[in-house]
C-alpha cells in the first residue's frame, strides 16, 4: 500500500499494488503522482505523516509518494491511546451495570469473583501501557532517520509547508 501526501495535506491511497506498479515505481522519470489509481484516504496527511514522507518517500508533481508502512508507524500511538481510552470507557460502563451482580456472585458463588475481575483489568490496563510504549518506539524511530534534502527542497517547491522538525 502506497500514501502520496499532498501539499495541501490531502492524502490519497493505492492498496491494490501489482506488478505493474512495482514497474511504475522503478521506471526512471515516472511521476507516480499522475497515474491514475489513487482514491481518498480518510482524514489528512497529519505533521507525522509528512515527517515521514520527507524522510521515506519519492518526489511526484503531486506531493509525495510514500509506502505506507511508514504512515501508519506514526499514526499508531494516536490509534492505541483512542483504543484505551474507549476501552477504558467501555469496561468503567460495564463494571458500574454488573456492579451488583457481581457482589451477588462473589458472595454466594465464587468468592474471589471481584478481585480476579480487578486482576484481569490491573493486567489489560499494562498490556495497553506496553502496547502504546511500543508503538511510541516504533514511532520514534521513524522519525530517528534524517530527512531527504531533496525531499524538502520539492515539497517546499510544491507548496507543502515544513512541519517543526522532531
Amino acid at each position: 500500500m502506497l500514501y502520496l501526501v499532498g501539499p495541501d495535506r490531502r492524502l490519497r491511497w493505492v492498496s491494490n499494488i501489482d506488478l505493474q506498479v512495482l514497474d511504475d515505481l522503478n521506471a526512471p522519470k515516472k511521476d507516480l503522482g499522475e497515474i491514475d489509481w489513487w482514491e481518498e484516504a480518510e482524514g489528512i496527511a497529519t505533521d507525522d505523516a509528512v515527517r515521514v514522507a520527507l524522510r521515506f518517500g519519492e518526489a511526484s508533481s503531486q506531493g509525495i509518494v510514500v509506502d505506507a508502512i511508514h504512515v501508519v508507524q506514526v499514526r499508531r500511538p494516536a490509534e492505541v491511546r483512542a483504543l484505551i481510552a474507549e476501552s477504558s470507557d467501555v469496561r468503567a460502563r460495564y463494571k458500574n451495570a454488573t456492579a451488583e451482580v457481581d457482589a451477588i456472585i462473589d458472595a454466594h458463588l465464587a468468592p474471589g469473583w471481584i478481585e480476579s475481575g480487578e486482576d484481569l483489568d490491573a493486567r489489560i490496563d499494562e498490556d495497553m501501557r506496553d502496547l502504546l510504549a511500543e508503538a511510541e518506539r516504533e514511532a520514534a524511530e521513524e522519525l530517528s532517520v534524517e530527512p531527504k534534502g531533496e525531499l524538502i527542497v520539492h515539497w517546499a517547491s510544491i507548496g507543502g509547508s515544513l512541519p517543526s522538525p522532531r
